[in-house]
């Protein structure tokens, strides 16, 4: 009988087909545990920006609100009285000597060339003001350290023991409405506290009481002008 001869098959031999091969549970989790590790570090990004917007967002509309709560009359703008002078923003450099022994360079730092920070908190109370006012009968006059102008006036519709015990509470010496001149203080629209010659002088801080002038010492220490300083400031 004849045979049939096997023929070689004529179409070209494929290579082997890799076999796929199914992720194991171990790399599954991995994967799952990456993606979530992804999620929660973009969610945490998110978060973080938002807190900081916030933050952002609540500072400013506080100290608007600081400036607007301030009376009318003593509200200013920054262009108008803190721009550059002879001085950093001041017309000359702080008197020396100051009252109550305080710190002349300091000062000088704090009024002219600075427009957010503050003498350290509490220090005022190392100076010689209580000793110098301890047996006031009457109101003490703060002066602007660098023209000698008067710029407050305390205490004013409560005692001196109620002055200085708000003053020490919070750090600083602490005015009220009725206590500032309404004629050389002004108040940004961010709440900072200036005179009317570009001495920084602290911050409007409104409580439940009203606004409270959180003043440094340093920047109302001038010396009681004497008739020769007041020419010159009428000139100034």
């Amino acid at each position: 009988m004849k045979t049939v001869e096997e023929t070689p098959n004529s179409e070209p031999e494929l290579a082997d087909t890799p076999k796929k091969v199914l992720p194991s549970s171990v790399d599954i989790h991995q994967n799952n545990s990456l993606r979530r590790h992804a999620i929660s570090a973009t969610g945490t990004i998110f978060l973080v920006g938002a807190i900081f917007a916030g933050f952002f967002t609540l500072r400013y509309t506080k100290s608007t609100a600081q400036g607007q709560a301030a009376p009318v009359e003593i509200r200013g703008s920054s262009e108008d009285y803190m721009r550059q002078r002879n001085h950093g923003t001041c017309v000359s450099p702080v008197g020396d000597p100051l009252r109550w022994d305080v710190d002349v360079a300091k000062a000088d730092q704090i009024c002219c060339f600075n427009r957010h920070f503050a003498e350290r908190k509490g220090s005022w109370t190392g100076s010689s003001f209580f000793d110098d006012t301890k047996d006031a009968t009457s109101e003490t006059v703060f002066y602007d350290s660098v023209t000698e102008k008067k710029l407050f006036i305390a205490p004013v519709g409560r005692t001196r023991e109620e002055f200085e015990k708000e003053s020490i509470h919070h750090g600083w010496p602490s005015f009220r409405d009725a206590e500032v001149d309404m004629e050389n203080v002004r108040v940004l629209e961010n709440g900072e506290v200036v005179s009317v010659d570009g001495t920084h002088l602290g911050h409007n801080l409104p409580d439940e009481d009203g606004n409270r002038y959180c003043i440094n010492l340093i920047s109302v220490a001038g010396m009681p002008p004497t008739d020769d300083t007041r020419a010159l400031i009428r000139e100034r």
